[in-house]
């Protein structure tokens, strides 16, 4: 992301997704990260999941609550 440095990655698992959550921050301007999320469902048959997350601050906590209250309804 143009504007961003890349803070790295780290794996994300719980009883119904895994992935992994790659960070971003100073983007355009202090203060602002962005998160990356790519989950893949532990149930066969559900379509993989991208989530992108913009904050000011907190990211790390309000990264982990969306994911944690994360639901996908199928069409």
């Amino acid at each position: 992301h143009g504007g961003c440095s890349y803070g790295g990655s780290r794996a994300y698992s719980s009883s119904a997704w895994r992935g992994s959550v790659r960070s971003w921050s100073s983007c355009d301007s202090p203060g602002h990260s962005l998160r990356e999320i790519g989950l893949t469902s532990k149930k066969k048959g559900v379509p993989q999941v991208y989530v992108q997350i913009r904050c000011d601050a907190d990211c790390a906590e309000r990264t982990d609550a969306v994911l944690r209250s994360l639901k996908v309804s199928g069409s």
